[in-house]
């Protein structure tokens, strides 16, 4: 049972991702919000149980200083990340998400990025609606378009999404 829970989506660096998710951290300047955070989830841990989740790390401990700093944090510290093992840290290896996890997932950190048509075409493309994911003729035939269009416009969505 946690009592807070600080999601944090990863976005270019650690401090940048913190920046968008924490109330009034912009006030001040990024190296100075960040270690207020830090400071503020401290404090947190000490009332109750906290847990901070970083959602698609893509950067190295080496390389990001701000990362290894967390390590030693009083509170619960979950790293998603797409790489095997993240020095300082347990790594773990899950299953993938269920269809309605991912759904999810989606819709909170990444959906509302993508007008309704692409989000429509992904959701249905991948069987993030609680379906199976259809294939392109199948996505084409639902949205009136053809296959090479649903291919197109996936591959559009899913790059945008990657730029961001």
């Amino acid at each position: 049972s946690v009592d807070q829970i600080a999601l944090v989506p990863f976005e270019g660096d650690i401090i940048e991702s913190f920046a968008r998710s924490f109330p009034g951290f912009l006030r001040q300047d990024p190296e100075s919000g960040f270690h207020t955070v830090l400071y503020q989830l401290t404090k947190a841990s000490q009332h109750g149980k906290v847990l901070l989740l970083i959602d698609n790390y893509v950067s190295t401990p080496e390389s990001d200083e701000h990362i290894r700093m967390l390590s030693p944090l009083p509170c619960g510290v979950i790293i998603t990340a797409r790489r095997a093992e993240i020095a300082g840290f347990e790594s773990l290896t899950l299953d993938a998400p269920s269809s309605a996890v991912a759904s999810l997932i989606f819709r909170d950190n990444y959906g509302h990025r993508l007008d309704p048509e692409d989000q429509k075409l992904l959701n249905l493309r991948f069987g993030l609606e609680g379906g199976l994911p259809l294939s392109p003729e199948e996505t084409g035939r639902k949205l009136g378009l053809t296959p090479q269009e649903v291919v197109e416009k996936e591959a559009n969505a899913l790059a945008m999404l990657r730029r961001q």
